[in-house]
């Protein structure tokens, strides 16, 4: 077939238009302004709700436009100075014009109409959002490399909003003070290397061992290199660990990946997991012990309970429940996590309590609720792809109540329809403010079971 050139649908006069004069109502899930202009949506990047802004249409579609703000006419009340002087132009924070107070209140709104969206009854109690500090919290991040064609041409940084463009940073304050020193210090190491471009990325992340470096190597470190990287790593006190293609993790002596840890404190006693510096934890630690906490205080699990820990990863929920005497399956479909799990909780002096097993829980679930089942409570902390076959099949584990941890509110959305439909019901619901200033929802929502859910109409 011939293939001819068709010009984009997009209005040639878009961009020369005179600026609009707009009320915003509200934010996307972007953190872009949402108005209307002669009943068309306008999103406007940097605008906030209750606002009046000037701003010109950059691109016209069918069912909406976008526009650039250019003056803000009347502001909101929440409104703030931006703290960091790369906002605007790096991808990792979206509402830092937005104060943190009102950033919760954004969030609950699209939570409440997510739900409202998919015909499930309102909860009958909105919970008080968990948050923390607002800068300082984040103690993971992966920082970039790129590199030019010149000798020590090269930036480190994040990537640009929706771009793979690299923003070169000099510091990020969302970023745990440990890690703060991460750029200047990369930098320093990547200037006195023979073939810096072996590397590609660092990760980064805070433990109670120190901080822990991890270079994405790309390719075989000469010898020379390799002992300035030892050294340097001594020098700056650094956990240094290279990745290679394969995924395998080693110390630059060529040994294992050791441990690291994160302490919980549950009823005032303190718990240390153990997780390898590949496997998942909450980047936030401050919001992640308020959630768990949050958590075993729903779920209220009791001693000679058994409760399904469903997702468990290195058991960041499953020690807290067993803590207080109650029984977990903790299942995870990752068994080398499922293995740390299973080590902590010896750690823990916890396995007498816990279990942990390998199952994939996009399945079939009746050999696993035939052999555990019934279950007084089940905690589900899903990846963003959520826990359809799990709500599916939420029957067969027979739970009276259930805590549901999302990091993704519209297959929350979809799975709560599925839960309600089986006669749960919303007794809580809250959101979790793990990533200030992005607009990033997680939330949580406690389900009973005492007949069937009314749908709204």
């Amino acid at each position: 077939m011939v293939q001819i050139f068709k010009p984009s649908k997009r209005s040639k006069a878009a961009s020369s238009k005179q600026p609009l004069l707009l009320q915003v109502d509200d934010l996307n899930h972007q953190g872009e302004g949402v108005a209307r202009d002669n009943g068309r949506v306008v999103f406007v990047d940097g605008a906030l709700p209750n606002e009046r802004v000037e701003a010109r249409v950059t691109d016209s579609r069918k069912r909406f436009q976008t526009a650039k703000l250019i003056k803000v006419v009347e502001a909101s009340a929440q409104r703030v100075t931006p703290f960091c002087s790369h906002f605007g132009d790096c991808g990792g924070c979206a509402l830092q014009h937005l104060s943190a107070e009102g950033q919760r209140v954004v969030k609950q709104k699209r939570l409440a109409r997510v739900l409202a969206d998919h015909h499930v009854a309102e909860p009958e109690d909105w919970h008080a959002p968990i948050f923390g500090e607002t800068q300082g919290y984040r103690r993971r991040a992966r920082i970039s490399i790129w590199f030019g064609k010149g000798k020590n041409e090269f930036k480190v940084g994040f990537r640009q909003r929706s771009s793979k463009a690299l923003v070169e940073i000099d510091s990020c304050p969302v970023l745990a003070e440990s890690l703060q020193s991460s750029f200047k210090l990369l930098r320093q190491l990547l200037v006195r290397l023979k073939r810096p471009k072996v590397f590609s990325h660092l990760e980064v992340c805070q433990s109670q061992e120190g901080t822990v470096w991890i270079l994405r190597q790309l390719d075989h470190l000469r010898s020379d290199d390799l002992t300035l990287v030892q050294q340097f790593a001594e020098q700056h006190s650094l956990q240094l660990l290279t990745e290679s293609n394969s995924g395998a993790l080693q110390t630059l002596t060529g040994e294992a990946a050791p441990i690291y840890h994160y302490q919980l404190t549950v009823a005032e006693q303190a718990l240390d997991i153990g997780f390898a510096p590949n496997h998942f934890i909450q980047v936030n630690e401050q919001v992640n012990r308020a959630m768990v906490t949050q958590a075993v205080d729903w779920l209220a699990p009791r001693a000679g309970e058994t409760i399904a820990d469903l997702f468990s990863g290195v058991g960041n929920f499953s020690f807290a429940i067993a803590s207080v005497g109650a029984k977990v399956i903790g299942v995870e479909g990752i068994e080398v996590m499922n293995q740390r799990a299973a080590a902590n909780a010896e750690r823990l002096e916890l396995a007498d309590r816990c279990q942990f097993e390998t199952i994939d829980l996009n399945g079939d679930l009746t050999e696993f609720a035939q052999n555990h089942g019934p279950f007084d409570g089940v905690l589900l902390d899903p990846a963003r792809a959520g826990a359809q076959a799990v709500a599916e099949q939420i029957h067969l584990l027979a739970p009276h109540r259930l805590v549901y941890v999302s990091c993704d509110p519209a297959t929350l959305a979809r799975d709560t329809e599925i839960l309600c439909s089986q006669g749960y019901r919303i007794e809580k619901a809250g959101i979790i403010d793990m990533f200030p200033h992005t607009t990033h929802l997680e939330s949580m929502l406690l389900f009973r079971k005492d007949g069937k859910a009314k749908v709204r109409k």
